[in-house]
């Protein structure tokens, strides 16, 4: 056939053409896709509740989900869901405290994925708010509007709820509790992937986690960048339905400024059990035995470095993590030395590192701090217990400075400065045997006591003169 022969359409044709084919489009759009009712949002949050009070559990937690009023608006392609007042909160007690931290805002719109009825998308537009404990703590307000996609699906004929959060292009975040000042800006480069996907009849779990190109500012604190952050999480139901875990993160190029050495930083641990990052940091009793082995944590500054790995274990009946684990450090003063510690830290690992090793700190090149504590037993660092190296913190922090004050001698001082100095004390020491002497004596009012020999300091100058 020959097609080079046949006319141009007319404009007419052309447009009965496009209008055709958005025909067709709107047919797919709509088929099979009736208006979102209260009933599927109501579902969609249960689901959403279900699974926060599901995962707050696995490490030791309560998870608390609730909302108000629901309302459907518009129609056709503008049809929605108005859900008020929301709030997600997690409470952790552990020996040490107990904590709440609660989320909420006033406004969310949910909308229906127009080629799956399954799939919901939650909008917040409207700040966030940070509560701890009760009190404010924070305001979280996005560049623009946050979405939370939710499907419901059935892989492999196992129903599972697959969540995916689209990030706006900043977030600031603005401190509210007392005395706290200066807002916090989080950038990032466009589409981060944050997606997670759980079985509802099963523990299986998957969360994928990538952002590049981050910087955290602040007006109080120096800059924060990153070049990559990367962290898998895959659990899955094991013999009599214990979980076998694998968490992986990787940082690249984190900086504390703009001109500090970067550092990367990784860790690599399997666990068997309940999920161990959150349960060792809260001191919570597990319901079963949890193994965690530590195959890699590493944080590497080119100038200095720290490594570690091991094998953790916890149980119902021992509140603390036991095992072995052996922490790596190089180049131990040029960690001191570096900005990645604060006053406080740099003063605790100083000591710490002189009461293991029995060294004194200048000598110390790299150095190997094995940790271990047996099953209800006694922690050590090296052959020194925690006690004895909290011991020896809480000693050096207490110890009082020199008062420059003081009127003992300096080695410069001039025999007429001794001399006036010996007379000083040898007074001081005469108003001591008199205290002893007075406060012996039955017969004595302690007020009057006092009166007299601790008298007004004015009267004291007066009579040293």
């Amino acid at each position: 056939m020959n097609f080079s022969s046949r006319r141009p359409a007319s404009p007419r044709t052309r447009a009965l053409g496009v209008a055709t084919i958005f025909a067709c489009i709107a047919v797919v759009y709509l088929s099979g896709n009736d208006p979102l009712t209260k009933e599927q949002v109501e579902e969609s949050l249960k689901h959403f509740g279900d699974y926060v009070a599901t995962d707050a559990a696995k490490s030791g937690k309560e998870g608390h989900f609730t909302y108000g009023a629901i309302d459907i608006r518009g129609f056709l392609f503008n049809h929605y869901a108005a859900v008020k007042e929301l709030r997600l909160e997690i409470k952790k007690q552990s020996i040490l405290e107990s904590v709440s931290w609660a989320i909420a805002t006033p406004l969310m719109t949910v909308n229906r994925d127009p080629l799956s009825s399954r799939r919901l998308y939650y909008t917040f537009a409207e700040p966030l708010t940070i509560r701890k404990n009760g009190e404010s703590a924070a305001t979280i307000t996005f560049s623009e509007p946050m979405q939370y996609g939710q499907l419901l699906a059935n892989p492999n004929n196992t129903p599972s709820l697959i969540q995916n959060i689209k990030l706006p292009g900043s977030i600031t975040i603005t401190p509210t509790s007392a005395g706290a000042t200066g807002d916090v800006l989080i950038t990032y480069d466009a589409n981060p992937t944050l997606k997670i996907t759980s079985a509802q009849d099963t523990a299986e779990r998957h969360a994928h986690y990538e952002l590049h190109n981050i910087a955290v500012t602040s007006e109080k604190e120096k800059p924060l960048t990153a070049a990559g952050f990367k962290s898998e999480l895959d659990e899955t139901p094991g013999a009599n339905g214990i979980i076998d875990g694998h968490y992986t993160l990787v940082i690249d190029d984190l900086k504390t400024d703009v001109t500090a050495q970067p550092c990367s930083a990784a860790t690599d641990i399997t666990y068997t059990g309940d999920q161990p990052l959150l349960k060792l940091a809260g001191f919570v009793a597990g319901s079963a035995q949890t193994t965690v082995a530590i195959k890699k944590l590493t944080l590497d500054c080119g100038e200095f470095g720290l490594s570690g790995e091991g094998n953790l274990a916890r149980s119902p009946e021992d509140p603390l993590p036991s095992g072995q684990m052996m922490i790596k450090i190089t180049e131990v003063n040029k960690l001191l030395a570096s900005q990645l510690l604060n006053d406080q830290t740099r003063a605790i690992l100083t000591q710490v590192l002189v009461k293991v090793t029995g060294q004194p700190i200048d000598s110390l090149v790299n150095v190997d701090l094995p940790l271990k504590r047996e099953k209800n037993g006694t922690f050590y660092i090296g052959d020194v217990t925690f006690e004895e190296i909290a011991t020896s913190i809480v000693s050096n922090m207490f110890i009082p400075a020199p008062d420059a004050t003081q009127s003992e001698p300096s080695p410069e001082a001039s025999p007429d400065e001794e001399e006036e100095n010996d007379d000083a004390n040898d007074k001081g020491a005469a108003l001591d045997q008199d205290l002893d002497a007075r406060m012996s004596a039955e017969s004595a009012n302690d007020e009057d006591i006092l009166q007299d020999i601790l008298p007004h300091p004015k009267r004291v100058l007066e009579e040293d003169e």
